[in-house]
């Protein structure tokens, strides 16, 4: 359809757009923000929270260390307590912002924590709160958000950490796909065929 097609434009557009939007030395600092830290937490609600997920999924796999946070039981207060000054927390979200994330943000920038922003605008309240910031647009023609780009500058970043990590990031992710493969994580063919 028109609309389906004006979408798909959109979506690709916003990808398009993280080149301009964050600069090369930009993703490095952020990149070695992530591999410079005792731990990293990654905050992100609502519809920033597949990105969230994403991106501390990617960072366990190069890094480990990470940590998703979350709402359980009302402890994200608790949580944001415990970060040290030599955390980062990834921040992630869209206007309109998670009063959660806005918060948890600011309340872990006083407390002295490094602040990676991935969000919509230099003048987003994460942004303001952030030491490195990087850019996605989420213009789209639907009822909701994309957040396309978003997870594809997740993707961008964590590759920054891959190549700017070296050899221990290289030796961490085999040792996980080996840890994988052991223990059979992943299906192949043949496997559960009716009939066999």
């Amino acid at each position: 359809s028109a609309d389906g097609a004006t979408l798909e434009h959109l979506q690709a557009s916003n990808v398009e757009g993280l080149v301009a939007l964050n600069a090369p030395e930009e993703l490095r600092r952020a990149a070695q923000s992530l591999l410079r830290a005792r731990s990293v937490a990654f905050l992100g609600f609502r519809s920033c929270h597949s990105v969230a997920l994403h991106a501390q999924y990617l960072h366990s796999m190069l890094i480990g260390g990470g940590f998703l946070l979350q709402d359980s039981y009302g402890t994200l207060t608790e949580a944001i307590a415990t970060l040290a000054n030599d955390a980062v927390l990834v921040a992630i979200g869209l206007a309109p912002y998670s009063r959660q994330t806005v918060e948890a943000t600011q309340r872990a920038h006083k407390q002295g924590v490094r602040i990676v922003a991935i969000t919509d605008s230099e003048l987003s309240p994460l942004a303001r709160a952030a030491t490195e910031r990087l850019l996605f647009e989420s213009a789209s023609s639907s009822f909701f958000h994309s957040i396309v780009a978003a997870h594809a500058l997740v993707e961008r970043l964590m590759a920054e950490v891959a190549a700017c990590g070296g050899r221990k990031v290289v030796m961490r992710l085999r040792a996980r796909e080996a840890l994988l493969r052991e223990t059979n994580a992943y299906w192949h063919a043949g496997e559960g065929t009716p009939g066999k």
